[in-house]
This record gives C-alpha cells, sequence and structure tokens, in this order.
C-alpha cells in the first residue's frame, strides 16, 4: 500500500513538471517570420538584361548563338566561345593565329581600338567564300556558314554594339577593364624533312612517312610574345601513340638553331624561319610499324615556372595538325 502511494505521489509530481513546462514563457521574444502580414518572396523574378554593350550582352545575343557551332568555336578552333570565360579570354589581348595584316592587328581584341581588333574585321570584311582558295581559310568574313549574316534582322546593330564595346575598353562582365598579361610561348609550325634536306614532306593534314624512310630532321617554329627565341629556359618535343596520353611519351631535347628553314606555319598560310629543331631522330624507336604518332611540345620562357603544352587536350584542330602518318 505504501508503494502505491509512492507512486501516485511520483507520477502527479511529473505531470505538474510536463504542464509548468509546456506553458509559454512570456520572456522570449516573438518570431518575426510568424507574422502573417509578411509577403512571400516572388518566385519568378524579373530576370537581368543587361545593357547592349555589355560583354554578357554580345556573348548571349551573338557569341554563343551564331558561333559556338559544332566544328567551329566549339572549342575545335579559337576563339574558344564554349562558355562566357573562354569566349573572353580568347579574344581580349589574344594573339592571332592567322592574321590577315600584320601591320594593323595584334589582337583578337584590342581593347579601346575596334579599328585594330581583327574581330571587327573578320566580321565586316568581303564574304570569304568569294574569295581566292589560297585566302579563303580565316581571311573571310564570319560567320563563315552565312556570309549574309551581317544584313540580316539585328546583327548590324549587334556588330556596333560589338564595336562599342571594344572602343568603351573591351570589359569583362564584372566591369573590370582587362590587364595585358605575359603569354605562354607556343608551336605555331611542325615540318618534317630528311636529315640533311630541306625538302619538307608534304602534309595535306596529317605528315605521311613510309616505316622504312630513315632518320628524320624535326623541325619547329616557336612564338613568344616577350622572349626570343634563342632566349627559352627549355624546350621539348614528345612523342606517343596515344593521341591524348602523353605520360609515357618518348621525349627529346630541341635545339634552338638561328638559321633555321622556312616554310609555312600552322595556318598554311604564311612562310616563316622555324627556329627550333630535332636532328638525325628515328621514328621507329616510337613505332616500328604502320599508324600514328602523336607530337606535342613542351617550351618554357623565362616567365613562367612550367612549360606550355602545345597542343593540349582542348585543341583538336591543332592535335590533327601535329600528328605522323607511318605508312607502308
Amino acid at each position: 500500500m505504501k508503494k502505491y502511494y509512492i507512486n501516485s505521489f511520483l507520477f502527479a509530481s511529473l505531470f505538474i513538471v510536463m504542464l509548468i513546462s509546456c506553458k509559454k514563457d512570456e520572456s522570449v521574444p516573438p518570431n518575426p517570420f510568424d507574422d502573417p502580414s509578411l509577403n512571400a518572396p516572388d518566385p519568378t523574378p524579373s530576370g537581368y538584361n543587361p545593357p547592349p554593350t555589355s560583354f554578357e550582352y554580345i556573348y548571349d545575343k551573338v557569341l554563343t548563338k551564331t558561333c559556338n557551332n559544332s566544328g567551329c568555336h566549339d572549342g575545335t578552333f579559337e576563339p574558344d566561345y564554349r562558355n562566357i570565360s573562354s569566349a573572353y579570354n580568347s579574344m581580349v589581348y589574344a594573339p592571332i593565329t592567322n592574321n590577315p595584316n600584320t601591320s594593323i592587328y595584334n589582337y583578337r581584341v584590342m581593347p579601346g581600338d575596334a579599328s585594330k581588333s581583327v574581330l571587327i574585321s573578320r566580321l565586316t570584311q568581303v564574304p570569304g567564300k568569294n574569295l581566292p582558295t589560297a585566302l579563303t581559310f580565316g581571311q573571310g568574313r564570319m560567320p563563315w556558314n552565312d556570309t549574309m549574316w551581317k544584313f540580316t534582322g539585328s546583327n548590324s546593330t549587334y556588330i556596333q554594339n560589338i564595336t562599342d564595346w571594344i572602343n568603351a575598353g573591351a570589359k569583362d562582365v564584372f566591369g573590370n577593364p582587362p590587364v595585358l598579361g605575359n603569354k605562354n610561348p607556343n608551336t605555331m609550325g611542325l615540318q618534317l624533312t630528311n636529315t640533311g634536306n630541306a625538302t619538307a614532306f608534304q602534309r595535306p593534314k596529317y605528315i605521311s612517312i613510309s616505316k622504312g624512310n630513315g632518320p628524320v630532321d624535326i623541325w619547329c617554329y616557336v612564338v613568344d610574345d616577350n622572349t626570343l627565341p634563342q632566349n627559352m629556359v627549355s624546350a621539348e618535343i614528345k612523342f606517343s601513340l596515344n593521341r591524348f596520353d602523353f605520360s609515357s611519351a618518348v621525349t627529346q631535347t630541341l635545339n634552338f638553331t638561328s638559321s633555321g628553314n622556312s616554310y609555312l606555319d600552322m595556318p598554311l598560310d604564311n612562310t616563316v624561319q622555324y627556329n627550333y629543331k630535332l636532328t638525325n631522330f628515328n621514328l621507329n624507336t616510337v613505332l616500328n610499324d604502320t599508324g600514328y604518332i602523336f607530337i606535342r611540345t613542351y617550351i618554357r620562357d623565362t616567365d613562367h615556372a612550367t612549360p606550355s603544352e602545345t597542343p593540349n587536350n582542348g585543341s583538336l584542330y591543332y592535335t590533327d595538325y601535329f600528328i605522323l602518318k607511318i605508312t607502308p
């Protein structure tokens, strides 16, 4: 009986404690978000409309819709318009691969001066398809598949928007003016000759050579915006049987030569003097049968801690150029 009274007392005490704890604490301030008069946030924001002379407007209206097409500026060719960052970085203060007039143009986009920006030249000049064959690649009016584009709809206004953006300083999406930086060196030409012979192998695309050909000389045309070719810190050439994997590639040193032979550059447009060379090399040390040998160069100038790789995995057109086809 005594035990029964004790249990009843404990239960009653616990019930009272629960009632007290459930009582609203008047000292706690009310939650302002409990106010029913507050409006819910608008689930459909009005959207951002960039000004017509801003880079984000130009990218949205022109570059991504008209130029970022398969096999063109989708990463196959520079400028690279796959995203707004790659578009800006591959145009502003970017060197020109195929320069129609070296006395006028130094960059694809020259901030502050549209008349010295090859981008404007490519959008406004005579149609490329009506030029002689030797001048069509990289010289005619863009877009390449629609040379009447500039006369259609609002496109002439878009060209003026691009012109105004350049003349206003070619600012980035944050409104910052571009800064001219130091570029990495690049190999802008690759040619192959028999050792001791100045005549280059023909290359409609790949360089074709018989597996029993014998030793060859490999010539490279190295360019840089600041460091003279003879002052490069290091220069190497690598040979791989895998187009995108050079981890186990055969590596050789390229040597500078001040009296190199003259050949066409990579766009096959200008004859230039080649300045680096690998002499008396046997390709059968890489591949002793028919197939393909993939080449890349690794050049380091005095301004960078690591060498630049040409081509790299993001440049499909350039990787085609740096291929040897070993035939029977």
